[in-house]
């Protein structure tokens, strides 16, 4: 609301062409009248500033206050639908009015390779789970449960990178440096052994010409220092450093020289190979950095030595050239279900690079699943259920995409890349594990006293074949301990057509009226269960008919007897009655 002394300007529109409709002398415009003054003294305006000065000064004028559409809506402020939504719903409009049998076979491609690559991201983060819906409030209920499931990610502020999560601490990008052991191995002599030489290192990124003060260098220890260049290792690893295990080698060429663009080499002088991994302690991935040490370089005088043994120190300079960076090394998956198994590379130059996704499996059986040559751009597929994106490989993506896994695809995937005459291999472990299903025979078991019935607990299609069942007799008191029953008898385990396995576990129980309201619960355990699964049923236990005819017949008859007996009393004293005559 407008306060005493509120200018003109403050009236709002319809406030304001009302009063500019009537004459100073308080005669409306007429249709026909132009509503243009004669003169500035007798513009309306003019007798409205003076009508509302005397009028505030009075505290008569309270007139609210025209509102802005910013102030008029809570939000106070624009967002980015506000821009786009009449825009998005022009389109959504064309576009539902399109039929997809119209569309080019290249935007039907396009779209499906778009699918393909957002399942990708998201399971990067997350598993996707079906749930069949039977109505549209189910679907929306669903969709608001994914919301709140990331309100608490969006709310924590977790940064996001091309291959990870960033996690609070302090990170590789911070320090800049990074404690190692460096691994050599020696031959004992008279021997086809090896043993390894461990000692400690420090990697340090370029910038950083010494480790911190709070970590100074021991003695024995030695610094690898990886100048700038093209290949950015924080891309790939910025976590916090206590959760990162650092390993240096060598990597032999068998005395041939590796003719890396951009890298002066020597004829006479072999560049120094290296291998630095890195592994994140909870297993979110491991990374592998080829570093050189051009025999041609300034610093090529101080090369590491062959022989390290404790005592040797010193500084050496590398450079970072190519690396391969996968995700976990073990992934559990249940069947039926789309995998995404994470491999990825960066090169400090531009090439054509050759992948390879292998399969081992139990027995050493090795299948070739995905390659991709770069060099002459040929793919061979061998599963139709695999799939790589190969409008990203030029971007560093190798990863394989494995839809509606089954048993059959549990092993070992080795990705392979190879660039120039660099050649490295990881490993990740997919594992097939899929939950039982327990059902029981009955819910509630009604019994006579004396019967006995199988109670059958029944487990099917999980895998792999290593479950447990227990028959656990449940006490009537509260705060007593479950007895596990002993009798109990398991079949031999079924091979399902899909590669699951399903057992069943049963005993004879014999009815007893103490039984009566007791309850026999079947208890399953399964690698992939977090907590057993318990399932139960209730014994009702009532008392035998035979018994109870027994008794009603026993009583017929010992009433008939009685009858008798009485019958015959009667008679007798009737007998015995002298008579009048």
């Amino acid at each position: 609301m407008a306060g005493p002394g509120s200018e003109p300007g403050e009236l709002s529109d319809s406030e304001l062409l009302r009063l500019l409709g009537e004459e100073p002398g308080g005669h409306a415009l007429q249709p026909g009248d132009s509503g243009k003054p004669n003169s500035s003294s007798d513009l309306p305006l003019e007798s409205l500033k003076k009508v509302l000065t005397e009028d505030s000064a009075a505290g008569k004028v309270k007139r609210k206050r025209a509102q802005t559409p910013l102030e008029k809506y809570y939000l106070k402020y624009l967002c980015v639908t506000d821009l786009s939504t009449q825009s998005w719903c022009e389109q959504q409009m064309v576009y539902g009015r399109e039929l997809p049998q119209l569309q080019a076979p290249e935007t039907v491609v396009l779209l499906n390779t778009g699918k393909s690559i957002h399942l990708a991201r998201e399971l990067e983060v997350h598993d996707v789970v079906k749930i069949r819906t039977t109505s549209r409030e189910d679907s929306w209920a669903i969709k608001i449960l994914n919301l709140l499931s990331v309100i608490p990610v969006l709310q924590a502020g977790i940064l996001k990178h091309q291959n990870g999560v960033a996690t609070a601490g302090s990170t590789f990008s911070q320090s800049r440096q990074l404690s190692c052991l460096f691994e050599t191995t020696e031959t004992i002599p008279l021997l086809s052994e090896f043993k390894y030489i461990r000692q400690n290192a420090w990697l340090l990124l370029s910038g950083t010409e010494r480790p911190h003060q709070e970590n100074p260098p021991a003695t024995d220890t030695l610094t690898f220092i990886v100048q700038e260049s093209s290949l950015d290792i924080l891309q790939h690893v910025d976590e916090d450093t206590d959760q990162l295990e650092c390993k240096i080698s060598r990597y032999f060429t068998d005395n041939t020289q590796i003719l890396w663009p951009g890298l002066q080499t020597q004829v006479h002088k072999l560049d120094s190979w290296f291998t630095g991994t890195i592994k994140h302690l909870a297993d979110k991935f491991t990374i592998t950095v080829f570093l050189v040490q051009s025999s041609a370089s300034k610093e090529a005088e101080n090369q590491v030595p062959e022989d390290v043994s404790q005592g040797n120190a010193g500084r050496f300079y590398l450079s970072g050239v190519f690396l391969v960076r996968t995700g976990p090394s073990l992934i559990q998956s249940g069947l039926n279900k789309d995998v995404l198994l994470s491999c990825a590379f960066s090169v400090d130059h531009h090439t054509d690079v050759t992948i390879k996704w292998v399969l081992q499996q139990r027995g050493g059986h090795k299948k070739l699943i995905f390659a991709y040559n770069g060099f002459t751009r040929q793919v061979e597929h061998k599963d139709k259920r695999a799939e790589m994106f190969l409008a990203e490989m030029p971007k560093g993506n190798a990863s394989l995409l494995l839809r509606t896994v089954g048993v059959r695809d549990a092993g070992t995937y080795s990705c392979s890349i190879l660039v120039s005459s660099l050649l490295w291999a990881q490993n990740v472990q997919l594992e097939i594990v899929e939950k039982p299903t327990v059902t029981l025979n009955a819910d509630v078991l009604s019994l006579v006293e004396g019967d006995e019935h199988k109670l059958v607990c029944d487990i099917s299609h999980f895998y792999p074949h290593d479950a447990e069942a227990q028959w656990l007799q449940e006490p009537m008191e509260q705060g007593m301990l479950p007895h596990v029953v002993s009798h109990v008898v398991s079949s031999s385990h079924r091979h399902n057509s899909d590669g699951t396995y399903s057992f069943s576990s049963y005993f004879l129980l014999k009815a007893s009226l103490r039984d009566d309201g007791r309850r026999y619960t079947c208890r399953v355990e399964h690698r992939s269960l977090k907590h057993p699964i318990k399932k139960s049923l209730t014994v009702k236990v009532t008392e035998s008919t035979s018994a109870t005819w027994f008794l009603v017949i026993l009583l017929i008859l010992l009433a008939g007897c009685l009858v008798v007996t009485l019958y015959y009393l009667y008679r007798g004293m009737s007998t015995n009655k002298p008579k009048p005559y």
